[in-house]
């Protein structure tokens, strides 16, 4: 598809690539501190520590594009992995809608009208749907079995966040991002979050259960060049 295609030159391209990748690895430094709160606790914001073994379903943006950077890192040394392009694709394309969803539909928590770092964190967020786009080409094909796999991921992770018992967060059970209020309509939250699971899934579907055979451009991570002997003698 010429969608894809377009959208795979920004990981083919190395400079490009490299871009991105820099990019990243600041999104990826700031998600995690963002979220210190949550995994050591906070008098400050109310909340309890996550217990370690719990740390894997906290961060779902920074893990979203940390996926997408070892996907990278993969490519660039010859390599790739269905799993991780595919991880890669649907977690940047639901955490980065679900972002925006949050953002919108409490407006007046965030003040996102002010202009302040939530704001222009709506639009960085909406940039990881756009990563997304790069990984698509090479999933073609990729079978059912992979985007089985990343859509039982995203389900329990939304149970964790909205249903888990074991955790709570300004009254509401689950280990939903810590910034988002507990109110009455925390239900219709998770219920877009799960509807976002299904659609982000079916978007990778598309390509992953479609036949190579429908795609004849091959695409192959760059190879990596043997280091040249100069002759003697």
């Amino acid at each position: 598809m010429a969608f894809a295609r377009f959208f795979h030159h920004f990981k083919a391209d190395p400079r490009w690539r490299t871009l991105i990748m820099v990019i990243n690895l600041g999104g990826i430094a700031y998600g995690f501190y963002y979220y210190l709160p949550q995994f050591l606790g906070s008098a400050r914001f109310g909340i309890d520590a996550v217990p370690l073994h719990l740390w894997i379903f906290v961060p779902d943006s920074p893990l979203a594009v940390l996926w997408a950077q070892l996907a990278l890192l993969l490519y660039t040394f010859g390599r790739r992995n269905d799993y991780v392009d595919a991880l890669a694709v649907v977690a940047n394309v639901k955490v980065g809608l679900w972002t925006a969803y949050v953002l919108l539909f409490y407006w007046d928590h965030f003040q996102i009208h002010t202009l302040n770092l939530n704001f222009w964190l709506l639009w960085l967020h909406l940039g990881m749907v756009a990563q997304a786009f790069i990984f698509l080409h090479d999933l073609r094909g990729a079978g059912a079995r992979v985007a089985g796999v990343i859509l039982a991921w995203l389900l329990v992770n939304d149970f964790m966040d909205y249903a888990f018992p074991g955790y709570q967060s300004g009254g509401c059970e689950g280990l939903r991002p810590y910034t988002v209020p507990c109110t009455p309509d925390i239900g219709i939250t998770a219920a877009v979050t799960v509807l976002l699971s299904l659609v982000s899934t079916a978007f990778l579907a598309a390509y992953a259960l479609r036949p190579r055979e429908a795609f004849p451009e091959a695409s192959a991570p760059p190879a990596r060049e043997a280091p040249r002997r100069e002759r003697r003698g």
